[in-house]
């Protein structure tokens, strides 16, 4: 498992805050989603044999949103 964290642009809402965590808890690999509405940052903690930042940056940006990963330092858990 890693750990990564993403830049979310275009939330303003609690709602966005939810649509941006639901659609990222479906993905394949992913264990864990937290999305902070008030910093928008967002904590990924997913299998990287199964998914990459670029596919979850992708599928924030599918549903209207803006994520770039902002810490590429891999947290092994």
């Amino acid at each position: 498992m890693i750990k990564q964290r993403f830049k979310v642009d275009g939330m303003s809402c609690a709602a966005c805050q939810n649509a941006v965590e639901k659609t990222v808890a479906k993905l394949d690999g992913v264990d864990e989603v937290s999305v902070n509405l008030m910093t928008g940052l967002m904590d990924v903690t997913y299998d990287e044999a199964k998914l990459d930042s670029a596919t979850i940056s992708q599928e924030v940006t599918d549903v209207g949103y803006s994520a770039s990963l902002i810490e590429d330092e891999s947290k092994k858990n």
